[in-house]
């Protein structure tokens, strides 16, 4: 069904654009996930939430704050209830707290190179987390205590492409 372009120009009248002065940790966002009410953004200030749907953003957490997350320069977000997944430059930050605490898991902590930093995007689906990395996808299979690669120079082991 064709629309006129004064239809699709309604469509888009109700968009707001959100900044630093209303809390985001910076004017750069490069991902967003909602759940209800609440707004994750990833930014290159850090990972700015909203429980007001983007009214304003209240908390922000990065590298500074407590709790603190692996870099400031976060490049995508999922959540699942209270459990928040910032992928970022230097690894995966995750809470299972609503954001009380995070735990940051990367190439150094694993100590493997299952895992590359940095961390591009996220997703999760009960205890498997995907986190797309420079180096390939990385899947865990217990809630991120461990990660395997995926990449298409993987030997006997399914690869991708």
């Amino acid at each position: 069904m064709p629309i006129s372009p004064a239809s699709a120009a309604a469509c888009f009248s109700s968009f707001t654009n959100k900044t630093t002065a209303n809390g985001l940790g910076s004017n750069t966002v490069n991902g967003v996930y909602v759940d209800g009410s609440t707004v994750y953004a990833a930014t290159d200030g850090g990972l700015s939430i909203s429980t007001d749907s983007g009214a304003s953003f209240t908390q922000t957490f990065t590298t500074a704050t407590t709790p603190a997350i692996a870099d400031n320069t976060v490049l995508g977000v999922y959540a699942d209830g209270d459990t928040i997944y910032a992928a970022t430059d230097g690894g995966l930050s995750f809470s299972t707290n609503g954001g009380t605490t995070f735990t940051t898991k990367n190439a150094a902590v694993l100590g493997t190179a299952d895992f590359a930093d940095p961390l591009t995007g996220v997703y999760a689906v009960g205890s498997t987390v995907y986190a797309a990395t420079d180096g390939g996808l990385s899947i865990s299979t217990n809630g991120g205590a461990n990660f395997t690669k995926k990449t298409t120079g993987n030997t006997g082991s399914p690869g991708l492409g």
